[in-house]
């Protein structure tokens, strides 16, 4: 496990949790990922966009 992604992804995860709390007073959030089972890697592009070319 990469302590750095580990750490980025944890302080997301807290801004999202209050987030959703504050707003939807839900009565339970179900994690799912790397993060629920503690198995975070280096992470993966699963998508990037190409530059665009402006025209001038």
């Amino acid at each position: 496990m990469h302590a750095g992604r580990q750490t980025q992804l944890a302080q997301a995860l807290e801004q999202i949790l209050q987030t959703v709390t504050m707003q939807y007073q839900p009565r339970k959030v179900i994690l799912f990922g790397s993060m629920a089972s503690g198995t975070v890697s280096k992470g993966k592009v699963l998508y990037e966009r190409e530059p665009v070319e402006s025209v001038a």
